[in-house]
């Protein structure tokens, strides 16, 4: 049975608290030490392209949350 009470607010510390795990942490690590070598002048650009990466992460997740409990309460309703 799946809880009818969940809102965007949960879905977003779910999303949040799932977003920080080690995978992307290194991924992060290595997309931003690539881009130094590349550029280190620039380390602007670095701060966001890790901007631009923790978000999208974040954004992944909200949507594979609201995707996943929308999919989950469609299937409980059959």
């Amino acid at each position: 049975m799946l809880p009818t009470d969940f809102t965007l607010g949960k879905i977003t510390v779910l999303a949040l608290a799932d977003s920080v795990n080690p995978c992307a942490i290194a991924v992060l690590a290595m997309v931003l030490i690539t881009i130094l070598i590349q550029n280190p002048e620039k380390r602007n650009k670095v701060l966001h392209s890790g901007l631009a990466f923790i978000s999208a992460i974040f954004i992944g997740y909200i949507f594979y949350g609201i995707v996943l409990i929308n999919s989950l309460r469609l299937l409980q309703s059959f």
